[in-house]
């Protein structure tokens, strides 16, 4: 049953470097609705899981306790040997659990995940993982983007090549918000903390005298 949760807590596992500002960097790559809120707890409940259906074994996962809880945890932990997915949604119970590796994934990787497998619990459904079958998303970026722009074009031309493009994702879950909340994420957004706007001005000063010294090294 689809349903707007307008609250979410993360629960960094086993010691994985997940803090706040991370979380906030990944949402704002991600660009759910400004108006949900998202934190951490470190002291939220989950159990570990063993999670298998028919012939398919994902291994172990770590999984909320509570609705509106996603666990975040590094994959190669050996208590959470997991395979076959990067992340699940149980949609009775409004919880998710979703892998990160933070040496070599991005803000907008770990994000989108966490932002998917959100969609899933609000929505009730699989439309999240429907991007390439759904003509929908494409009228959606025509508009946007125009018809003749070459992104458009090329996922016009062959969706499948793009199932797991992280730019087109994002598009695709802006259109889900458009189609089924559309009400619900014009609310205002929730202004970030103070700390992590001035740290986003440090990260680009700090990003813009790198380039100046490495282009006089060259």
């Amino acid at each position: 049953m689809k349903k707007w949760i307008p609250s979410w807590v993360i629960i960094p596992v086993a010691g994985i470097s997940f803090s706040g500002y991370r979380l906030y960097r990944a949402m704002k790559a991600a660009a759910p609705p400004g108006c949900i809120a998202w934190s951490i707890d470190l002291d939220a409940d989950y159990e570990r899981q063993h999670l298998a259906w028919g012939n398919s074994d994902y291994g172990y996962w770590p999984v909320p306790k509570h609705p509106g809880h996603v666990c975040v945890f590094d994959p190669g932990n050996p208590d959470y040997t997991v395979k076959g997915a990067s992340g699940f949604g149980w949609l009775a119970e409004d919880v998710a659990s979703c892998t990160y590796k933070p040496a070599t994934e991005s803000d907008l990787v770990i994000g989108l995940r966490i932002w998917h497998e959100v969609l899933h619990c609000m929505l009730g459904s699989g439309e999240p993982d429907q991007m390439t079958e759904t003509p929908g998303f494409v009228a959606f970026i025509e508009r946007k983007f125009g018809a003749d722009d070459p992104w458009v074009f090329q996922f016009r031309a062959n969706p499948a090549l793009y199932a797991h493009d992280p730019y087109y994702q994002k598009e695709f879950y802006a259109y889900l918000v458009e189609v089924h909340f559309r009400d619900e994420a014009s609310a205002p957004p929730i202004r970030p903390p103070v700390q992590y706007l001035i740290r986003d001005v440090l990260e680009e000063i700090l990003s813009f005298v790198r380039k100046k010294t490495g282009s006089r090294s060259r």
